[in-house]
């Protein structure tokens, strides 16, 4: 049971790493820079979320915008056969999981926003 508990929460800080370093990878191709902050999500406004907060560079066309926002949860399952070939196989829930609540508790900063 430990060993369970340890793997999902080595899943969960991945998975969030995975996300914000495809947000910051892609800006980063396309000439910019994002400054990420941490803050308080509240699922169904109840749980507290810890989360990456960043603001979309404002001389970023809509492509621009959409690509960055997409580029999150796109590092975060392109990483997801790479982690389950490790053996770390509840990465893949974990992720699963991030997409699914993940519009239950993103607030003004969802990634969503600019699809």
């Amino acid at each position: 049971m430990e060993k369970l508990l340890l793997e999902v929460l080595i899943s969960a800080v991945l998975a969030c790493l995975m996300h914000e370093a495809g947000h910051y990878f892609t800006a980063l191709c396309f000439g910019e820079r994002i400054v990420f902050r941490f803050a308080w999500g509240k699922l169904w406004g109840k749980v507290s979320i810890p989360r990456g907060v960043w603001y979309m560079p404002e001389g970023f066309s809509v492509r621009h915008k959409k690509i960055t926002a997409v580029a999150g949860f796109g590092a975060e399952f392109l990483a997801a056969p790479i982690f389950y070939a490790v053996g770390l196989w509840a990465y893949i829930i974990v992720a699963l999981l991030h997409l699914i609540l993940y519009r239950f508790y993103a607030g003004e900063a969802s990634d969503f926003k600019w699809l």
